[in-house]
């Protein structure tokens, strides 16, 4: 079970990360982060500081699917293994809410890429961890800077 991390350290070790290069984008984006694991959680902020977004993170299926529902995001970095269900069963559940479905999902897990799983549920980009933050970084921007024609998967 991934060890939370204190708030303070969190914040601590986020500022010590200075991104290569501001691949800022012309407007806000809404990113929200669902893994179990804190450490994921100060990665992928620190990997995505430099650019012009919200982040929010979640470390359940379930806190995802309400809080993408209430938050509209435009994103989600949606982790396979989570502690009350899989990522897959949340890709799904977002991808058929209508007001979700241009919504890009990028998989960052430890697990196996089910490429199947992934084409059937619309998923965008599977990722590995471990990750680097710049691969990291360069992907969300490249994500979000696709028409919304070729969001959906």
């Amino acid at each position: 079970m991934p060890t939370p991390l204190p708030s303070a350290t969190v914040a601590d070790l986020a500022d010590l990360i200075v991104p290569a290069r501001d691949l800022a984008p012309a407007t806000a984006r809404r990113i929200l982060v669902v893994d179990d694991d804190a450490y994921i959680h100060v990665g992928v902020r620190a990997a995505l500081k430099g650019l012009r977004c919200e982040i929010r993170s979640v470390s359940t299926g379930a806190e995802a699917l309400v809080s993408a529902a209430e938050w509209q995001p435009d994103m989600v970095i949606l982790d396979v293994g989570l502690p009350d269900t899989d990522g897959y069963q949340v890709a799904y559940e977002l991808r058929s809410n209508p007001a979700l479905a241009e919504m890009r999902i990028i998989f960052l897990t430890g697990h196996l890429p089910d490429q199947l799983a992934v084409s059937v549920i619309g998923g965008n980009l599977f990722l590995g961890k471990p990750y680097r933050m710049q691969v990291l970084a360069d992907a969300v921007m490249g994500q979000l800077a696709q028409p919304p024609s070729e969001r959906a998967g």
